[in-house]
This record gives C-alpha cells, sequence and structure tokens, in this order.
C-alpha cells in the first residue's frame, strides 16, 4: 500500500479484519467497496493530523489564526487524498492541497463553490 507508513498503526483492511471491524462497529458497510473503505480510513487519519497540525501551531507555537495556517492544515488534511477532476482521474495533493480553487469540489457528501469575485486566487 503506498501510504502503509501513514496508517502503520491501522489494520490492513482485508476481508477478515474489515468484517470485525463491522463487526464491533455495528456499521452496514457491505455495500461499499474496501477501496473506499480505505479511502475513509485514509480521510479521518488526515482530519486528526490537521487538527494535531493546528493544535501545535496555537499550543505550542503561541500562534494566531491565519490565512496561512489554515492553508497549512489543509495541506495536510489532503496529503494522500487524490481527488478526480474532468481533465485528469488523480489529481496530487500539491495541486489541490492548501490552496484556493475556482472549481466545484466535493467533500463528504456537499459539492463546494467559492465564487469567483470571492477568490483571492
Amino acid at each position: 500500500m503506498s501510504r502503509g507508513s501513514q496508517r502503520e498503526n491501522l489494520e490492513v483492511c482485508d476481508g477478515d479484519s474489515l468484517a470485525r471491524f463491522c463487526d464491533r462497529q455495528s456499521l452496514d458497510l457491505w455495500h461499499k467497496s474496501t477501496q473506499c473503505i480505505i479511502r475513509c480510513q485514509d480521510e479521518t487519519f488526515q482530519h486528526g493530523k490537521a487538527y494535531q497540525h493546528m493544535m501545535h501551531a496555537f499550543v505550542v507555537e503561541k500562534q494566531y489564526p491565519s490565512e496561512a495556517l489554515i492553508k497549512e492544515s489543509h495541506r495536510a488534511l489532503a496529503t494522500g487524498i487524490s481527488v478526480i477532476s474532468r481533465d485528469r482521474p488523480d489529481v496530487p495533493t500539491e495541486i489541490h492541497g492548501g490552496i484556493y480553487r475556482s472549481v466545484i469540489v466535493g467533500a463528504g457528501f456537499a459539492n463546494l463553490m467559492v465564487p469567483p469575485e470571492a477568490n483571492p486566487g
């Protein structure tokens, strides 16, 4: 797995571990693909990393909230999580993490778009 170093403390998501996970959580995940579940695990992990990044900045470094800090945290959130666009099947983090965008972006079940006049660049 390409992100194995990030997920070293997580169970490998094979059929048996997926069954144990579903049983423990009482989740009806059988209609989801293994790839979908692994992506959800990766996204959850990255949310934690982004939260840690912001808390470290606030508590340890005594930074105030800023646009730069929010962009850095979004870059941490997006690391290793590719997005799909009409132009490319797999857009790397360097192109979509921590930047303003003027295209429709999906986050969970929501589609988000910043109005062009509000996009600072």
